[in-house]
C-alpha cells in the first residue's frame, strides 16, 4: 500500500495522480491538435500557432476532415488516420 491511501477504494488508489506524472501532461513527445486550422481567430489556430512559435520540439499532428494542410503541415481527417500514436517522452 502507498503512503498516505490507507482507506481510499482499491480502484481509487491505483488511478492516483503524482507528480513524477505529471510530466507526460507538461512535456508530451508528440501532440495531435484535433481541429487545427488556418482560420486565425480560431482556437485551432492558436493551439498551433503556439506550439509551433513556442518552440515545442516534439511532433504536431494536426486532425482537421475539411483541410490536408494545417500551417504548412500535413493534416489528418481522424485520429484512426494518424500513421503513429502520439506518444510521451
Amino acid at each position: 500500500m502507498m503512503p498516505g491511501t490507507r482507506g481510499i477504494c482499491p480502484r481509487v488508489r491505483e488511478f492516483r495522480l503524482t507528480v513524477r506524472n505529471l510530466k507526460y501532461l507538461f512535456r508530451p513527445g508528440s501532440v495531435a491538435v484535433i481541429g487545427a486550422s488556418d482560420r486565425p481567430q480560431s482556437l485551432g489556430a492558436t493551439v498551433m500557432r503556439n506550439l509551433l512559435a513556442g518552440g515545442y520540439a516534439g511532433t504536431i499532428f494536426p486532425v482537421n476532415p475539411k483541410h490536408a494542410s494545417v500551417a504548412g503541415m500535413s493534416a489528418v481527417p481522424d485520429v484512426g488516420s494518424l500513421d503513429q500514436a502520439p506518444i510521451s517522452r
